[in-house]
Formats: structure tokens, C-alpha cells, sequence
């Protein structure tokens, strides 16, 4: 019971903890989510980020950073979703509650898409930003 509850608490399935182990590897002003959030509101999917780059550039000051920390938590939110119903599909049959949960096709490629930018964006940045 030990050791899984060590794989369940630093695996990387966890979205908070990929900011976790990367931040110390990146420059200051490269951090993740904030510092890297244009490259995910400029793909203008609401259901990643709740913004679009240009609803945030036209916003100043407090109301831009509320919107920029929103962004993050919105984006953070969406991985950790897809991820949980990644495991409740393989692990539970997916049917985290005992009752079984409807994916769309729709649904489904929205996801892929949604996880494939996610990794794409996130690999270039720590290529181009990593300090070792």
C-alpha cells in the first residue's frame, strides 16, 4: 500500500506536478503556466484557457492579470480532466461513479487535440528554456 501510494503522489499523471518539477529548470519569466500562457490563448479554444489571446490583450492591468491567472487555472483544470477520464476509462471501465460516463466522438478528438497542442507547446518551451 506504501509504495502505491508513492506512484500515485509523484507520477507525472498529475498536471500540478509537471509545473512542479519543470519550474526549476526554467529561467525566470519562463516559468510555467502564466509565463507561457500566450502560446495556449492563441490557439483561441475556450474549453483550454476560458480566454482568447485578444479578449486578454484588451484587457490592462489587475483585469489582464485575473484573466491571465484564469487562463492558467483553466488550463491546468482542462489537462487534469482529460487525464482523470483517461484513468477512469482504463482503470474503472469508465465509470468513476458507478454509473457509466458518455464520450462523444466529438468529445473524444477534442480531447486528442486539446492534449496533443498541450504537449506540443510544453516540449518546445522547455527545449528553448531549460537551464541545463
Amino acid at each position: 500500500m506504501a509504495a502505491r501510494a508513492r506512484m500515485e503522489r509523484e507520477n507525472m499523471l498529475q498536471v500540478g506536478r509537471i509545473k512542479e518539477m519543470f519550474n526549476p529548470t526554467l529561467a525566470t519569466g519562463q516559468k510555467l503556466w502564466t509565463d507561457i500562457l500566450d502560446d495556449y490563448t492563441a490557439l483561441n479554444r475556450k474549453r483550454i484557457t476560458k480566454h482568447r489571446a485578444s479578449d486578454i490583450s484588451a484587457l490592462a492591468g489587475n483585469a489582464r492579470a485575473k484573466a491571465r491567472k484564469e487562463a492558467a487555472a483553466a488550463l491546468v483544470a482542462r489537462m487534469t480532466g482529460i487525464v482523470q477520464r483517461r484513468h477512469d476509462i482504463v482503470h474503472n471501465f469508465d465509470r468513476p461513479k458507478s454509473a457509466p460516463q458518455e464520450l462523444t466522438p466529438g468529445q473524444a478528438k477534442a480531447m486528442v487535440r486539446d492534449v496533443k497542442d498541450f504537449v506540443t507547446i510544453l516540449d518546445a518551451h522547455l527545449d528553448h528554456h531549460r537551464t541545463w
